[in-house]
């Protein structure tokens, strides 16, 4: 599944550089934010897939070993790093940047509006995964979590592995996936200034 998800993130970059070209002539900004947005989908795709670890076959460097969880080469899994956070507010934005966002933009930059933010269509793929992460963080709240367990590990016999956290991951792939699909469309739509 966690290869699936490299891919989508890896095909949604490559679709935002497509559009970051059709946009390049006549909305420069907005091409170089989908450049900016292609090159943060493709680190994603890297740390998926821990950078080639598995493929490549070399062993994590003993420095990252020594802070990764999972000992991976990878960022996201290094002791301390707020992904949970990450997840819950991409997922947010995602979900309601533009039903929040459209009083704001709506009529004074609507092509704002269109290619920053996801339609109310893909929201769903957006929303579950924060849902997700928004759960993980209340638990140590709502439980009480012994002493020197994740909260992954604590839920394990409860509602929810870390191991199924990898379908809510996928989701959230397919939505960023659709959305540099749609992305794709407007940024030919656009007629010449």
């Amino acid at each position: 599944m966690e290869w699936l998800t490299a891919v989508l993130y890896l095909a949604a970059a490559a679709l935002a550089v497509v559009a970051s070209g059709r946009l390049w002539r006549n909305e420069r900004v907005y091409a170089v934010l989908y450049l900016v947005f292609a090159g943060g989908l493709f680190v994603i795709a890297g740390e998926e897939a821990s950078w080639g670890q598995r493929v490549f076959d070399y062993a994590t460097p003993e420095a990252v070993s020594a802070i990764n969880e999972k000992d991976e080469f990878n960022f996201h899994n290094v002791s301390g790093f707020p992904l949970h956070l990450a997840f819950i507010s991409v997922g947010l934005y995602g979900a309601f940047g533009r039903i929040l966002l459209t009083p704001l933009l709506g009529e004074r930059a609507p092509r704002a509006l269109e290619l920053l933010t996801a339609p109310r269509s893909l929201a769903h793929f957006f929303l579950l995964p924060a849902l997700l992460y928004i759960y993980y963080e209340l638990v140590p709240v709502l439980h009480d979590v012994p002493q020197g367990m994740t909260v992954p590990e604590f839920l394990e016999p409860r509602f929810v592995s870390g191991k199924e956290q990898e379908p809510f991951e996928l989701m959230l792939g397919f939505g960023f996936f659709l959305f540099a699909v749609q992305a794709l469309g407007k940024a030919r739509t656009r007629s010449p200034v």
